[in-house]
């Protein structure tokens, strides 16, 4: 119970941060409006805003990693939430970059490029995924064994959600 308390108390301070952050960067874009390069320092609060947001978003997986009990996790569980964070990572990478690009055509460029790149992995997997079909391969039933170490797999994948209580 008290890993779920200290769990809850670490998602309300990381959205108190969030929110505080985001005030305090509207009242200091809210000062800059009818001022000289009124455009320039509302980017220059904004890009300040946006990396206090990335500070605070990965303290928040630093500290609910462990909470949650991620470091117990099992392997291939852990390379799942790294992967997801590898690429929320690299979707603020893309979104910061876009929004510091010096004009319109280097952000459709750079955007059209990132596309490119992600169309390019999904047609890698794609074929990676499909290059079997078509061919004839003869079925294996799972033995016993392999019932049995299915069943330990799920079992240990819930064991950090069950630590919690």
């Amino acid at each position: 119970m008290n890993n779920t308390k200290n769990l809850v108390e670490e998602i309300f301070d990381i959205q108190n941060k969030t929110v505080d952050n985001f005030i305090s960067s509207t009242k200091k874009a809210s000062e800059v409006v009818g001022q000289a390069n009124a455009v320039e320092k509302a980017v220059e609060v904004y890009n300040k805003w946006f990396d206090q947001q990335q500070t605070i978003t990965a303290e928040a997986f630093a500290k609910l990693k462990e909470q949650s009990g991620l470091n117990n996790a099992p392997v291939f569980f852990k390379e799942i939430v790294e992967a997801q964070e590898k690429l929320a990572v690299s979707w603020l990478e893309l979104a910061k970059s876009l929004t510091r690009s010096k004009s319109i055509k280097e952000a459709s460029d750079l955007l059209s490029a990132n596309a490119k790149k992600a169309q390019e992995k999904w047609t890698e997997a794609y074929s990676e995924a499909t290059k079997g079909f078509g061919k004839t391969t003869e079925m294996k039933m799972p033995t016993v064994e392999d019932t049995k170490e299915t069943v330990k797999k799920v079992i240990s994948m819930f064991e950090p959600v069950t630590a919690l209580n």
